[in-house]
């Protein structure tokens, strides 16, 4: 493997994730997606928005009501955003 190769896949393991709060909006657990309203996400330079994630792992929406205010960490894989962790406030 020649070092151009070795950097590329370096950089392909390396993901980056982006930390938020929000209100929980809806909870879809057949498709695994939550409607989030969220406030600004500064390391995407994203204004407040409400938008649908997938979830990596349903069991991290036990807890999580419909209004629950949240703070949420994600990533992006592909145009999929996949929330990676969620914790209620309440």
């Amino acid at each position: 493997m020649q070092l151009a190769d070795i950097a590329i896949a370096a950089q392909e393991e390396m993901v980056v994730s982006h930390e938020g709060i929000a209100t929980v909006k809806a909870i879809d657990m057949n498709q695994g997606i939550v409607k989030l309203a969220h406030g600004p996400i500064a390391s995407l330079k994203w204004p407040s928005m409400t938008m649908n994630f997938k979830i990596k792992d349903r069991a991290l929406l036990q807890e999580i009501k419909v209004d629950h205010v949240v703070t949420f960490t994600f990533i992006q894989s592909g145009s999929d955003y996949i929330v990676t962790r969620i914790q209620s406030s309440k």
